[in-house]
């Protein structure tokens, strides 16, 4: 049995608004977590868009993926994070950071073996946990984006990546809208600002094993499969159009209830984890 805790916010988030946001926690016994970096709404990703999914809603087809991991045998731990406008980029990241931190602090009041940890994020959320896969095992990034990391490289088995949009300079319009807002509220960011968004280009060898999905995005989840393999860090790219000639929507592994690709993708990603984690 499964019981569901919420962590309160304000104890491990000092930027950002702290008041709005939470992260929910799915615990059993003491098992290695998945942190999810996942702002799950309604409407959207936004600070105008609808707020954070209500704790209630856990065990519903709005959270099944969760769901269906935490059954795997992982506690998952769902870190919400501050949205445009009053949040941009790094701030989400310096967040996550802090909610690493605050969660190795209490690893024992809720089951988390944080030397077993994996980062997980799906669209915005893969985003980050591209970034943080980078702080933690590039002190350059990390510098860059003034982070200290709050755990050991070799505490983060691996990184689950879904979807993150990546090479801005290949965007669709619509996504340099998305994500130049998150950046700095415009569409023309500097080479600068690029560079340092884009974990791709901080990949190192000591990067932590990686699962990579690629629909929507599945150029930027090849290009992060290119850095990888260029430096020889373990990794798996799991590509429905490459694999099957098949276009999948966007983060189409939230689907694995229902299909069967999504279902396979699922399984290929659980089977990298457990070849990783104790």
């Amino acid at each position: 049995m499964f019981s569901f805790l919420l962590m309160p916010p304000a104890s491990y988030f000092s930027c950002g608004k702290a008041d709005d946001l939470n992260a929910f926690l799915f615990a059993s016994n003491v098992l290695p977590p998945i942190f999810v970096l996942a702002n799950i709404s309604r409407d959207g990703g936004d600070a105008d868009a609808g707020k954070t999914v209500s704790p209630f809603w856990w065990g519903c087809d709005v959270t099944s993926l969760l769901d269906d991991i935490c059954a795997a045998g992982y506690n998952v731990v769902n870190v919400d994070y501050g949205l445009v406008p009053d949040c941009r980029f790094p701030v989400p990241v310096i967040q996550a950071n802090q909610a690493l931190a605050w969660c190795e602090a209490h690893a024992g009041e809720y089951g988390l073996d944080m030397d077993d940890a994996v980062i997980m994020g799906s669209s915005a959320g893969a985003i980050i946990a591209s970034q943080m896969g980078a702080v933690i095992s590039n002190p350059e990034y990390a510098a860059e984006l003034g982070i200290e990391p709050s755990l050991e490289r070799d505490q983060v088995r691996a990184v689950v990546i879904d979807d993150a949009p990546l090479v801005y300079d290949e965007f669709s319009l619509g996504t340099k809208i998305l994500i130049g807002n998150y950046v700095r509220g415009t569409i023309f960011l500097s080479k600068e600002e690029i560079h340092r968004y884009d974990a791709i280009q901080w990949v190192t060898s000591p990067y932590p094993p990686a699962v990579l999905l690629g629909s929507e995005y599945h150029n930027d989840m090849r290009a992060m499969d290119a850095a990888l393999s260029e430096v020889g860090a373990a990794h798996e790219l799991i590509d429905p159009l490459a694999e099957r000639g098949l276009e999948m929507p966007h983060c189409f592994v939230a689907s694995e209830r229902t299909d069967e690709v999504a279902r396979d993708a699922f399984e290929r990603m659980l089977a990298f984890l457990a070849d990783r984690t104790d």
